[in-house]
């Protein structure tokens, strides 16, 4: 989903982390201002500071709490010493946990079939 940050939409964001540490950044638009906000804001390496999936069915996108839609997962991104967090809501999202699929495109993997 689009996030606005500094005045400016963040589009198609893709986060990479390692042992907690986020170590590449893409978007496809605005990655720079994405990047500015860390370096502003955080002072330090970003670490990854909370994971949501949202599991209700009956939510719909566009209200508060696009977080708990089945399907989304939220984020939250800060320095290591607590004193910020980004956070964000990623609708449809893939998600690996150590190179298994846990979500593709927001639908819970079941591993019995692969």
């Amino acid at each position: 989903m689009p996030q606005f940050r500094i005045g400016r939409r963040v589009l198609n964001t893709e986060m990479v982390f390692e042992d907690g540490i986020l170590i590449d950044i893409k978007a496809k638009e605005n990655v720079d201002t994405l990047e500015e906000v860390f370096e502003r804001i955080c002072l330090s390496e970003p670490v990854l500071n909370r994971v949501g999936f949202g599991l209700n069915p009956k939510m719909r996108s566009g209200f508060l709490f696009d977080e708990i839609i089945l399907g989304n997962v939220s984020i939250a991104t800060g320095g290591k010493n607590a004193s910020c967090v980004v956070s964000t809501t990623l609708k449809n999202a893939t998600v690996y946990i150590d190179e298994k699929p846990l979500l593709i495109n927001g639908k819970i993997v079941n591993h019995s079939k692969i």
